[in-house]
């Protein structure tokens, strides 16, 4: 037998419709492996990747809940955008509130440097 259909026939044999499996690949060879003895020891590795199937009737649902699930992400993140800008409208306004309120002498003081002889012509 051919040992591509071999493959084929024990990972429809063994692995079809099932959630786990197991293959043993002990007498299984494929093509000429030089240096097979050191190849194929005892710290070899063999991977197999196998698509995931769903079957069709779960297809629609999880669609739906995909959508259901990113709109719900994104209503989330514009609530919080909104959110935070209403905070920080509202923070502006009680400081400006806060600042008519707090009014002293400072904010109506000026500050300009005076030189000594107009010190002097002022005494």
């Amino acid at each position: 037998m051919d040992s591509n259909k071999d493959i084929n026939f024990q990972i429809k044999r063994k692995c079809h419709h099932k959630n786990r499996c197991e293959i043993s690949f002990k007498n299984l060879r494929y093509g000429r492996i030089v240096g097979s003895k050191e190849a194929c020891g005892s710290d070899a590795y063999f991977f197999l990747q196998i698509p995931c199937m769903f079957p069709n009737k779960e297809t629609p649902w999880r669609k739906a809940a995909g959508l259901y699930i990113a709109s719900f992400g994104v209503f989330i993140y514009f609530f919080i955008f909104n959110v935070f800008g209403y905070i920080e409208s509202v923070q502006s306004l009680k400081y400006v509130d806060w600042d008519v309120k707090t009014v002293t002498a400072a904010d109506y003081t000026v500050e300009f440097d005076v030189p000594s002889s107009m010190y002097i012509a002022f005494i």
